[in-house]
């Protein structure tokens, strides 16, 4: 369907259709009752008796029949028409709305659908650069591409739309187009295209394109409906579930092997994907059913076959659960569903003590992955519930929160993590997982996946997120047999977490109070040095304690010179622990100079832009509020040259000397409050001058202090 197709669309006649096989459902139930009633009627009552009677009463059955199949396909018929109706129009709508827009930017969509604009408006006789024209030209065709992208998917979804009707009213028809016969009179509505893609899953390995692409669609039409959601997955039961989405990776492994530019690989991954979002959407209702939630345990804890048999090279044998934890990767699942199925999955693995009872579906490796849309090959079900916990908060909280420190003991140290990637080795995808899962629940927002905070505002942190925080850093820093050693692909949720509870980790860092630290000071030191693997997370870290710092001094009102003192003390010893943390990892890279330069230019490299965003005016995080301009300034002057990219320097050098690296640092935090200093309300104050240098021999003190700290603790 063009767009010329789409904007001529009889869509009034579409209504009328709706209309008329709406009433003629109508009119055929009204004949279907009086054939009950007034013939039928003397014949059942005996007062028509005899052969003729007999034979009449045969007819007039076969007729009724027929009149009941009518008024079911001429209502099937009349509500798939209205389904495509309202489609269309809903379609059109959209097309009006991004017409409107693209008129507001000067923009022309041509009937082919191509977008162009005019060009640019100046006045008689005024001169416009080549930059400015070059600029309006970009701006406009990036506009224009944007519109272009927006109609192309609408005509997409248009076309599947009108596919999707077709198919369902050539189902309805039946094979005579004579009588009214159609076991396939569905109609229209989520439960019906429930029962289309169900069947469709139960054909998956013989479909040929057309079907897969119409699984895709409907599967995408309904996308989200609870109503579509909960008639699929009661339809198609958990095997049924467990089955499709095995088979589904197996398809995808054949054919890749064969093609891997086949479109249907595509499909296929999007399927796997939708199954997942459907059972995720269904799950408030079937949490509620004890049945349907028994049969889910009872088919996880079976073996699925995964492949077509013993010829077939990449053939599995798994259990049902290792299907169910793929299908968890995909939508946000209900709270009560989620904890009782993350609950069962666990208790199963545990009863099955050591190797890991998924060990054993991994010998020998397999050659294909189960799910097509999270790194590793989704055999290990527990990163499943894990990954679907991140997406649910509430439920991270609870799952972590309600099971105390059991719950953690038993993932850090009490499990037998596998690595589940194809082919063997890799680490363990359930650390990744695990840790983003550990992120929503100490937070209560959604991560990112990778390192930083997300966009969503911050929520209070109650004391049982906070009491997974803290027993997080216990068992990350020390008190597992992880020994420190945070795992790579948890690097970043570590770094977030710590960056999110900012002032936590900065008071426990610092110690000159003497009060009792939020973190174990030992375990927290050792848990940011496990981070420092990744060179990205350990900086978003640092750039927040920096931040942090700046912030904390630039909030004492003017004249509390105590209060400022103990500020920059304070932040003096928690940078100079951070450096430390740096210096040692760097140090423990010694042998191998190339990581070492490499681990450096990453650290200065992912600096940069936050420097360059404080420094530009660039609101800092929600943390920082309380502020205002003047102290978010005051930020910015401590902050200034600490950033700077140093990337080039560290290429030149041959070895990496990490005493110089400590004096960089403790001048570098001299020349950050010499800069602070010189912009203080107080500045040309009597005497303030002294005080200051005072303050910033106390920071070297202190820098000293937090280094040597960080130094004893990790036992350098």
């Amino acid at each position: 369907m063009n767009l010329a197709q789409f904007r001529q669309a009889n869509l009034d006649g579409l209504s009328a259709a709706v209309a008329y096989w709406d009433t003629l459902a109508g009119q055929m139930q009204g004949v279907e009752l009086r054939l009950g009633t007034e013939l039928s009627g003397p014949i059942k009552s005996g007062t028509w008796l005899g052969l003729s009677a007999t034979f009449a009463g045969l007819r007039i059955d076969t007729v009724h029949k027929q009149l009941e199949n009518a008024t079911l396909e001429s209502r099937a018929v009349a509500s798939v028409l209205s389904d495509v109706n309202g489609d269309l129009r809903k379609l059109r709508e959209e097309l009006r709305s991004i017409e409107a827009e693209a008129a507001a930017k000067k923009l022309v969509i041509a009937a082919d659908g191509s977008v162009n604009w005019p060009p640019m408006q100046v006045a008689p006789g005024q001169e416009v650069s080549k930059e400015a024209g070059d600029r309006y030209t970009a701006e406009q065709r990036s506009h224009a591409e944007e519109i272009g992208r927006r109609i192309t998917d609408l005509l997409r979804r248009a076309g599947d739309a009108d596919e999707r009707g077709a198919v369902a009213l050539r189902a309805t028809r039946g094979k005579d187009a004579s009588t009214f016969d159609s076991p396939d009179a569905l109609g229209g509505g989520a439960e019906a295209d429930a029962k289309r893609a169900s069947d469709l899953f139960t054909r998956l390995s013989s479909l040929d394109a057309g079907d897969l692409d119409l699984l895709r669609n409907i599967m995408q039409a309904n996308s989200g409906n609870p109503n579509f959601a909960e008639a699929l997955t009661r339809s198609m039961k958990p095997t049924g579930l467990y089955d499709a989405t095995g088979l589904i990776a197996q398809m995808n492994a054949r054919i890749a092997a064969g093609d891997r530019n086949d479109p249907r690989l595509a499909d296929l991954k999007q399927l796997q994907t939708d199954l997942g979002n459907s059972l995720a959407a269904a799950s408030p209702r079937l949490a509620k059913d004890p049945a349907w939630m028994a049969s889910m345990t009872e088919a996880g804890r079976r073996f699925v076959r995964v492949g077509d048999g013993d010829a077939y090279p990449g053939r599995a044998t798994v259990y049902g659960y290792q299907l169910l934890g793929t299908l968890l990767s995909h939508g946000t699942y209900d709270t009560g569903f989620l904890r009782q199925t993350a609950d069962e999955v666990i208790a199963f693995e545990k009863a099955a003590g050591k190797p890991s009872i998924w060990s054993t579906t991994l010998i020998p490796p397999p050659r294909f992955g189960l799910d097509l849309s999270r790194p590793g090959s989704g055999y290990d079900p527990v990163t499943g519930v894990l990954t679907a916990m991140s997406w649910n908060p509430e439920a991270a909280k609870g799952f972590f929160g309600d099971g105390g420190p059991a719950r953690l003991d038993y993932l850090f140290k009490g499990r037998d993590p596998i690595p589940d990637h194809v082919g063997g080795g890799g680490e363990p995808t359930s650390f990744d997982a695990l840790g983003n899962a550990l992120q929503a629940a100490t937070t209560g927002r959604i991560p990112t996946g990778g390192v930083g905070l997300p966009d969503s505002p911050m929520l209070p942190h109650d004391d049982v997120m906070r009491r997974i925080a803290q027993e997080s850093v216990t068992y990350l820093g020390g008190h597992s047999k992880l020994g420190g050693a945070v795992p790579g692909s948890m690097s970043d949720s570590v770094a977030n977490i710590l960056s999110e509870y900012v002032e936590e980790t900065h008071r426990s860092l610092a110690r000159q109070d003497g009060t009792q630290p939020f973190f174990d000071t030992g375990d927290l030191v050792r848990a940011i040095k496990g981070t420092a693997q990744d060179p990205a997370a350990f900086r978003s870290l640092y750039n927040h304690e920096l931040e942090y710092t700046a912030a904390t001094v630039s909030a004492v009102p003017p004249g509390d010179h105590q209060r400022i003192r103990n500020e920059i003390v304070d932040g003096s010893e928690a940078l100079g622990a951070m450096d430390e943390i740096r210096a040692q990892e760097i140090k423990d890279r010694a042998g191998d100079q190339d990581s070492a330069k490499n681990w450096e230019s990453k650290y200065w490299y992912h600096g940069v832009g936050g420097g360059v965003n404080a420094l530009a005016g660039v609101a800092l995080p929600p943390q920082y509020a309380f502020l205002g301009d003047l102290g978010q300034r005051g930020v910015s002057l401590f902050t200034d040259g600490w950033y700077a990219d140093r990337s080039a320097d560290i290429a030149e050098k041959t070895a990496l000397d990490v005493e110089e690296l400590r004096r960089d640092n403790a001048d570098r935090l001299d020349r950050a409050l010499r800069s602070w200093g010189s912009n203080s309300p107080e500045r040309d104050a009597p005497g303030f001058g002294e005080t200051l240098r005072g303050w910033i021999n106390d920071s070297q003190g202190g820098y000293g202090v937090g280094g040597k700290r960080a130094h004893d603790l990790l036992g350098a």
